[in-house]
């Protein structure tokens, strides 16, 4: 622990937020960086953010701690709220009732491509199938 006076930090690490001339590395760099007069180091890994998506989506495909469900016409479709709210413009729609009444308003396929992108961030659909479920839904040819 630091003593009284002493200018170092306490804290066994330091999240470094803004990356500038106190560094000697750049971002992105995979080597570890000293920042200058501070007494840190950092060691950037680009490929972690993912890296964790990657495990998140395993987890979403294996069903394993998953903490929410929307069943759908005849179908259960279960997922991760904090993806979800993480990959929405309104989180707080998702975190709340929003995205089960949301989810009554699409397809099957179509809600399978929301929770697609917001695992992957990107989707692929079957135009062919998006149409012919959209005019079962509304009962006729869209």
């Amino acid at each position: 622990a630091a003593e009284s006076g002493d200018s170092r930090s306490t804290k066994p690490f330091h999240r470094n937020q803004k990356r500038g001339a106190d560094t000697e590395s750049k971002p992105g760099s995979k080597a570890p960086s000293h920042h200058k007069d501070s007494g840190f180091f950092s060691y950037i890994l680009p490929s972690h953010s993912n890296t964790i998506f990657a495990h998140l989506h395993h987890f979403w495909m294996e069903e394993l701690l998953v903490d929410c469900t929307f069943p759908l016409q005849g179908n259960s479709f279960r997922a991760h709220r904090l993806v979800l709210a993480a990959s929405s413009q309104t989180p707080a729609a998702v975190l709340g009732t929003g995205m089960e009444e949301m989810a009554t308003c699409l397809t099957p396929v179509g809600l399978r491509a929301i929770l697609e992108f917001a695992y992957c961030g990107d989707v692929t659909m079957d135009l062919n199938r998006c149409l012919q479920d959209s005019s079962e839904l509304g009962g006729g040819q869209p």
